[in-house]
């Protein structure tokens, strides 16, 4: 329903005559002794409709037959929204209509239900005029909108230099905060009004005013990419080491949006100590928002290709060592399936062996988060000839398993990765704890499946009771003469050449065993 439609038929005469614009049949109404004071089904009465409309000659006629004692009630009748002539003709600009009412003392500080006042509205409407009736006749020029939204707020947002060095020079708030903390100078640079945050700053303006959750204008700058405005205000002194309420600065949001010149400019006041208690390095949210080319920028400005950190060399593994847990950016890249970005990475030097960055965990390991994207394994294993997870092949196979994904598996296997699906606890004894047992049970089928196919990769006997159930029905023990020479050759390849197609094509054996080998 449009609370705002109008239903004709609840409309007066009177009315009517004013929508028309006709003053002379609105006089010969009056003469007839129409009511003057009829609302419609939006609580309009003739005035508001003569002051929405910016007929003069009507308003006047109706002011100067309004009884006199009852003038000033009948020019601040409020609509059922709220809404007083004034107010109606602020909004719609009518600067003419304005100075009327205000000659007869129409009160230029009565809200609408929203707490919008009619300067606020005239501010919205870019109508400097009627701001100018509206602060002569003393209206509140720090009134607050429901939000707490000023009308240097509304200035600002806007852009609009004569409003806002209007509203300054009447003595505005420069520093009112709307109900987030957030002052005309935040608003400026939110919104990229270069000019007006020019005249704010130049007016005493705070260029490290927080809003609640601790953003800055640079901060809220940076994330909308308004360069001009970065600029501004870091010749103004504003400081790019202020972090916002989850941890973060300036710069990691100008690196996750990928805004590479107010990234520029921001690395020209970088502390990387002020960095190391933020919860991620720029490097690792470029990565997160997957800003190829900012991950690229900033490693060619010295960010550390492995620790995200930007440090000299001698202190890089200093650094690292009180920082036992963080995440190698290969690692995250990985994580995010940004195909393109680990390439980038692995080119530039970036290490995919977990080794080098103590303690090993899985958490850390390029392999591990890969799985089971089939597409980023193969660049990793292309890139790192003769890679080994430094994880237990029984820790790998719990790991790769539980994605259930079989062909990533084989994948992995067909190139000379190594899994077990074996625990060192388990020796067919059924008394004992076995990891498997709940796994074999809750994921029969899967478990089965998974079983038979590590099982044409290996050559022993596993001891595990619950490997061997599944094993029973599908294998033939002992295992073949061919197997087994297939797994020799696996097993003086895999350790020093990767395992791939490539590799078996250039051994000097026939094709048909070739296709054997790499289980064709």
């Amino acid at each position: 329903m449009d609370f705002t439609e109008t239903y004709l038929d609840t409309c007066s005469s009177v009315t009517m005559a004013i929508r028309a614009g006709s003053r002379p049949g609105l006089l010969r109404l009056i003469r007839q002794g129409k009511p003057l004071d009829a609302p419609d089904n939006r609580g309009w009465r003739p005035i508001h409709e003569a002051a929405a409309a910016g007929n003069v000659q009507c308003l006047q006629l109706l002011v100067n037959h309004f009884d006199e004692e009852d003038v000033k009630d009948e020019l601040n009748q409020r609509t059922f929204e709220g809404e007083t002539p004034l107010f109606l003709a602020a909004k719609a600009g009518h600067h003419d209509v304005v100075s009327v009412l205000l000659q007869n003392e129409a009160d230029p500080n009565i809200s609408n239900n929203e707490d919008g006042s009619s300067i606020l509205q005239a501010v919205c409407g870019n109508h400097i005029r009627c701001v100018e009736h509206l602060t002569r006749a003393g209206a509140d020029l720090n009134a607050k909108y429901y939000n707490g939204w000023t009308p240097l707020h509304e200035a600002a947002s806007q852009g609009n230099v004569a409003i806002t060095e209007y509203l300054l020079n009447a003595n505005a708030n420069i520093g009112a905060k709307d109900d987030h903390g957030i002052q005309p100078v935040f608003v400026a640079a939110q919104y990229g009004k270069l000019d007006c945050l020019t005249m704010l700053l130049d007016r005493g303006g705070d260029t490290n005013s927080q809003a609640q959750d601790k953003a800055t204008p640079l901060y809220i700058a940076t994330q909308e990419n308004y360069v001009d405005i970065v600029k501004l205000l870091l010749e103004r002194g504003a400081s790019p080491k202020i972090t916002v309420e989850d941890g973060y600065l300036p710069i990691h949001v100008a690196a996750y949006k990928g805004h590479n010149q107010c990234l520029e400019l921001l690395l020209d006041h970088y502390d990387t100590y002020t960095t190391l208690d933020c919860p991620d390095t720029p490097l690792h949210l470029a990565i997160e928002g997957g800003q190829r080319e900012t991950v690229k920028f900033l490693i060619e400005h010295g960010f550390d290709v492995n620790t995200g950190w930007k440090l000299p060399r001698d202190q890089l593994e200093k650094v690292r060592n009180t920082r036992p847990h963080f995440l190698p950016p290969l690692t995250m890249a990985v994580m995010e399936r940004q195909k393109d970005l680990v390439q980038d990475m692995l080119a530039i030097g970036a290490s995919a062996n977990c080794r080098e960055f103590p303690p090993v965990t899985a958490y850390k390991c390029p392999f591990y988060a890969a799985f089971p994207s089939i597409n980023i394994l193969d660049i990793l294993l292309k890139h790192c000839k003769g890679a080994r997870c430094p994880h237990s092949k029984w820790t790998m196979f719990r790991v790769f398993s539980r994605s259930k994904d079989l062909e990533a598996i084989q994948f992995l296997l067909d190139r000379g990765q190594e899994l077990e699906p074996e625990c060192d606890d388990c020796s067919g004894d059924t008394k004992c704890y076995c990891p498997l047992r709940d796994y074999a049970v809750d994921q029969k089928d899967f478990f089965e499946a998974l079983v038979r196919l590590w099982w044409q990769y290996v050559s022993f006997q596993p001891r595990c009771k619950y490997v061997m159930d599944a094993l029973k029905p599908h294998v033939d023990c002992p295992r073949s003469l061919m197997h087994l020479s297939r797994m020799v050759v696996r097993g003086r390849l895999g350790p020093h050449r990767l395992y791939t197609e490539n590799a078996i094509r250039n051994l000097p054996i026939p094709t048909i065993i070739q296709d054997y080998l790499l289980h064709r």
